[in-house]
């Protein structure tokens, strides 16, 4: 099997969705590991608007066999609870899959800390070929629960694949 990554996003929006949720602030600080944060506040329990990060520019070789897709997420907060409430990959076609892998942890207040979602084996319930991942619509999208302000570092992506040999079988010469 066969890496690729961890990629950064090189799109990270606040989606408007959904409408009554918390806008995310300074959405292109989630680009890269850098204690420059993605931000969003509530002064009662509430969740954020959808932070989409996609443009990961993969190159994954066409005949590839997608095997899993791991997403890290770097949070942090400052108030009594933060807690991820939505994990969702954004399909190629710029769709959210179906399957959410938010865990539902309460987050360690102020510390920077990276929750790790899917892995080397998992498809997020999806069916995927190389385009799909190479696509700039990929990603993932995130929505936080929080009372107080949570802050987002980094999100970025590993694909896990298997080539697939397009070399031609060896000739034996008499």
């Amino acid at each position: 099997m066969t890496d690729i990554g961890p990629n950064n996003p090189g799109t990270a929006v606040s989606d408007a969705s959904p409408p009554t949720a918390q806008v995310w602030n300074n959405p292109d600080n989630i680009k890269i590991s850098d204690n420059t944060y993605a931000s969003s506040v509530s002064s009662t329990f509430g969740s954020t608007r959808y932070l989409k990060a996609t443009n990961f520019g993969f190159s994954i070789p066409a005949d590839a066999i997608i095997k899993g897709v791991s997403v890290g997420i770097e949070h942090g907060h400052i108030g009594p609870f933060a807690a991820d409430w939505a994990v969702q990959i954004i399909k190629s076609d710029g769709t959210l899959g179906d399957t959410n892998k938010a865990k539902g942890t309460v987050w360690s207040s102020g510390v920077d800390e990276t929750y790790s979602y899917g892995g080397n084996d998992d498809l997020w319930d999806e069916v995927w070929t190389a385009a799909d991942i190479n696509n700039a619509n990929f990603g993932v999208a995130f929505i936080a629960y929080m009372y107080g302000t949570v802050l987002v570092d980094n999100i970025h992506i590993t694909v896990h694949y298997t080539p697939v040999s397009s070399s031609p079988l060896p000739t034996f010469l008499p």
